[in-house]
């Protein structure tokens, strides 16, 4: 089963922020691969936040849920400030 990938705004703007072109393509393509493997070998569930999962492409965390057909990207960021972020975004 294809999963549909969507992004929140707010990860679409932490995407379009990423200067540097290999980390760039790199997050790329691990957010397509979810579509056909949403649960990916080192995925993470997040504690504390029911239903949402992390993978890591290098120093970079992509933050996600999945629900029926869609998986929603909610945050794209840094190993050290996304889950500060995250928290704060999600109240």
């Amino acid at each position: 089963m294809a999963y549909r990938i969507e992004l929140s705004r707010p990860a679409a703007r932490d995407a379009g922020a990423i200067r540097h072109r290999a980390a760039r393509q790199a997050l790329r393509q691990a957010i397509e691969a979810l579509a056909q493997q949403p649960y990916p070998h080192g995925v993470r569930k997040l504690r504390g936040d029911p239903g949402l999962w992390r993978i890591r492409v290098g120093g970079w965390r992509v933050v996600y849920t999945v629900e029926d057909d869609v998986l929603l990207v909610l945050m794209i960021g840094g190993r050290g400030d996304v889950y500060e972020r995250l928290r704060r975004r999600l109240g």
